[in-house]
C-alpha cells in the first residue's frame, strides 16, 4: 500500500480491508472511452439499455453508468463552452459600449461647444 493511500484511508478501526484501487491495464481506459461513445451512439439511435447491453456484451448497469458518465461529460463541456462564449460576448459588448460612450462624449462636447458659440 502506498503512503498516500494510508494517509487518505487510515486504518483506525477500519476492518473492511479496503485496498488501494488497482491500476488500469494498458489500453483499458481507451476501451472504456470507446464503449461509452458507442453506448451513447446506440442510445441516440433508439436502442434500449437492454439492447445496448446485448450488442456490446456489457452488463446492464455498466451501460447505464456509461450513459450517465457520458452525459455528465457532455454537460460539463457544454457548460465550459457556454462560459467561454459568455466571456467573449461580454468582451464584445464592453468594446461596443466603450465605442458608443466615446461617441456620446464627443457629441456632448461638440453640442456644448455649439451652444456656447451660439450664445455669443
Amino acid at each position: 500500500m502506498s503512503s498516500v493511500w494510508r494517509r487518505l484511508h487510515p486504518v483506525r478501526g477500519n476492518t473492511t480491508g479496503a485496498q488501494p484501487p488497482a491500476r488500469a491495464r494498458p489500453g483499458q481506459l481507451e476501451i472504456i472511452v470507446e464503449r461509452r461513445v458507442r453506448t451513447l451512439e446506440l442510445r441516440r439511435n433508439g436502442a434500449t439499455y437492454r439492447e445496448v447491453s446485448r450488442q456490446l456484451g456489457a452488463d446492464l448497469h455498466t451501460v447505464q453508468s456509461d450513459i450517465q458518465a457520458k452525459l455528465l461529460a457532455i454537460r460539463t463541456t457544454t457548460i465550459e463552452e457556454a462560459r467561454d462564449l459568455r466571456a467573449l460576448e461580454v468582451d464584445r459588448l464592453d468594446a461596443m459600449v466603450r465605442g458608443l460612450w466615446r461617441g456620446i462624449q464627443e457629441g456632448l462636447q461638440n453640442r456644448s461647444h455649439r451652444l456656447a458659440v451660439g450664445r455669443r
